[in-house]
């Protein structure tokens, strides 16, 4: 065949660009014979014309490439009015001089042509080439771009016209495969690869989807995260720029796809994948793996693209979503556990890093539900209050907490329509749930589902062990600092699989939270049942949030028997807002304490507000109630009242006089199903001793 004398002379040659034509024609101006001066790729990209070269002629009609050698006559005949076509002259040297006769020059004059299977890799090579051509601020640097092109060019064509010259071609299916492996660090969709390539997106995703086994984007998906995969191998690059070389603007979605194509996070992969630096894939072994990229032959072939990916953003035509809710757990059995920690000693290879990397990932799968955790007590045992709602042994805790009955795992996938009014998809039953307010953790503690992350965390579990009892201890709850900007480098860490957001603090940081995983968002406010129940449905544990209710109810009627002496007495439940000032806490937040029928029968003082609101002493004294309720902190409560004693208003109060001001640690203030147990306990303490 010509081109591969062609060949031949480029492999022996050295090769220079010398000029760049590209020309708009029309019949009204027919172009000239021309002479070359010097070897030419003529590239005709649109319209019909014949090219004559010398006695040979060749009919285009859209894409086509001729090449013509130095000394051949050029003519073109135009068969339509838009005809573009872009001539490339170059010129050889001989790269061994020794070898070549004096004065000879390398023979580069070899006529061909044919239409490309491929244009559109031919056509943008050339875009690129003119581009280069046009560029005169940085002519040293834009020439070793043209010369770099131009021999991506000719390997194009020499490809293109072996392909051509074995009959009919790349197919359609493996010339798009061929593009994306070219182009998928640039924003295309299946909209934009079927306008390409003139098919439907319909009919180009059967052709994909029959070649490959994924639809286009999922291929596409797949060579961008082994793309990744082999950059946190070989280099020192953060996730961050990793994602940013892969194409994902967004870190966070990268890594959320990153974890369900390979079982694990991009970082956890990179310290496994050097423990055992002779396993090319470490994570095919990996049960967390929804889908090993390895199972098809395309996955793991090597790419000549750059290092970069697909914009997510611009991939809007290809509904992600349908795909993007089957999380998997990053979990390592046992047996597998044993069986890669014996390989590895084998080896001999594992490093102390990556061994602690491994076994890290291997105790965080064992966790599951977010850590083991016991029930709490039903009120801290130092002041003797006593009740049996959601009460449990530590140890049956331990083999209960978290576990997902087959009956429950059953009811997945669900759709869940959070406060906002979004439908929300649930593939499957979530084990590692983050919270975005602390005041949540206690609603999954008390469905046996403790919470993986949650902002306040340390504090909260250490400050309100008086409530969540012996979940303060043994709950492995990450901290995620503050409850509007929380820590989300953090929240990556521990994968969770669901989020609960807040509505009036999160909507700011609701796209970064979203990319980590599904965000389901609540108002902060309802009652303590209801929203028990929410979550319960979100997790698909209705029964035991049913049980909890039945119990908590129960416990409310009784104690409401022993409070009805108290009745005709009014009650102010108050905070201490600050020197010489209280909060209100209101009627309506804190309902259940004034219903008199599914409540505990309090009766509110006159003047005692339905919201939150700051009083003075003098306010204070305006209502006069009976009895004050005042939630504060253990350690600072004695400090604070003990300022208040100073004050003469204060000590005239009817409720001071009388001995009946209560104390109710501050923890019990949420006013979730844990704290409701403990301020009940606590009343009927205070009240009747």
């Amino acid at each position: 065949m010509e081109w591969n004398h062609l060949l031949k002379v480029w492999n022996q040659s050295y090769i220079r660009l010398v000029g760049v034509d590209f020309r708009r024609l029309d019949r009204l101006a027919p172009p000239e014979p021309v002479l070359l001066r010097a070897n030419r790729f003529i590239v005709h990209m649109r319209g019909r014309a014949v090219h004559r070269v010398g006695d040979r002629e060749f009919h285009a009609d859209g894409c086509c490439v001729i090449h013509a050698g130095r000394g051949q006559a050029v003519h073109c005949r135009l068969l339509s009015d838009a005809v573009e076509i872009c001539g490339i002259d170059y010129q050889c040297w001989p790269a061994f001089p020794y070898r070549q006769p004096d004065g000879e020059m390398p023979d580069a004059a070899v006529t061909f042509g044919f239409p490309p299977p491929n244009p559109l890799a031919i056509q943008e090579q050339v875009a690129e080439i003119l581009k280069g051509w046009s560029d005169r601020e940085r002519p040293m640097v834009a020439g070793l771009n043209l010369k770099g092109r131009l021999y991506q060019l000719f390997h194009e064509i020499i490809e293109q016209a072996e392909s051509h010259a074995r009959g009919s071609g790349q197919s359609v299916a493996d010339r798009i495969i061929r593009y994306i492996e070219l182009h998928h660090h640039e924003p295309i969709s299946v909209a934009g690869i079927a306008e390409r390539f003139h098919y439907s997106e319909r009919h180009l995703a059967k052709l994909i989807k029959r070649r490959t086994g994924y639809t286009p984007l999922e291929f596409l998906t797949r060579c961008r995260i082994e793309h990744a995969k082999r950059l946190l191998r070989t280099t020192e690059s953060s996730v961050k720029e990793i994602a940013e070389r892969v194409g994902y603007a967004d870190m966070f979605y990268f890594m959320r796809l990153f974890k369900r194509l390979t079982g694990m996070p991009p970082n956890r992969y990179r310290l496994m994948a050097r423990a055992m630096p002779d396993a090319d894939h470490p994570v095919a072994e990996h049960p967390g793996a929804e889908r090993p990229i390895a199972a098809h032959p395309y996955a793991n072939r090597p790419y000549d693209g750059s290092d970069s990916d697909i914009d997510p953003a611009a991939s809007i035509d290809y509904p992600l979503d349908r795909i993007e809710n089957h999380y998997q757990r990053s979990t390592i059995e046992g047996a597998r556990e044993e069986d890669m920690l014996n390989l590895g000693k084998a080896k001999g290879k594992l490093a102390a890093l990556g061994l602690a990397a491994l076994l890290g990932a291997c105790s965080s799968g064992q966790t599951d539900g977010g850590g083991s955790g016991t029930e709490p007590a039903a009120a801290n045992p130092a002041n003797g209050a006593q009740t049996s709602v959601g009460a449990q042994s530590s140890d049956a805790a331990q083999s209960s907490g978290g576990m997902r009955t087959e009956a429950e795992a059953a009811a997945f996938p669900r759709t869940f329509v959070d406060d906002t009014g979004k439908e929300i998809m649930i593939e499957k039953q979530p084990e590692r749930i983050a919270v975005g307010h602390f005041a949540e953790m206690e609603y999954f503690f008390a469905l046996d589902v403790p919470p993986v992350a949650s902002p306040l965390a340390a504090e909260i579990l250490r400050e309100f062990r008086v409530t969540i009892g012996d979940y303060a201890a043994n709950a492995d709850v990450a901290d995620l600092g503050d409850v509007v900007s929380p820590d989300l480098e953090k929240l990556l860490e521990v994968e969770p699989d669901l989020i609960i957001g807040t509505l009036g603090l999160h909507e700011e940081v609701y796209d970064q939270l979203n990319a980590i995983a599904p965000v389901v968002m609540f108002e902060s406010a309802g009652e303590w049942d209801d929203r028990l129940r929410e979550y319960a449905a979100l997790i698909g544990k209705e029964d035991k949030a049913e049980s909890y209710i039945a119990e908590l109810k129960q416990a409310m009627r009784d104690a409401n028997r022993k409070l009805e002496p108290y009745r005709g007495e009014t009650t102010a439940l108050l905070r201490i807002a600050g020197p010489q000032q209280f909060g209100a806490m209101g009627t309506k937040p804190y309902k259940f304490y004034y219903e008199v029928e599914d409540g505990l029968g309090l009766t509110a003082p006159e003047g005692y507000p339905e919201t939150w609101q700051v009083v003075s002493l003098e306010g204070l004294a305006g209502m006069d109630s009976d009895h004050l309720v005042i939630f504060e902190y253990t350690s600072e409560y004695e400090a604070k009242i003990a300022e208040f004693e100073k004050n003469g208003v204060w000590n005239s109060l009817k409720a001071v006089k009388n001995g009946n001001v209560h104390f109710i640690d501050i923890a019990a203030a949420t006013n979730g199903p844990f704290a409701i147990r403990h301020a009940i306990a606590e009343l009927v303490r205070s009240f009747t001793s």
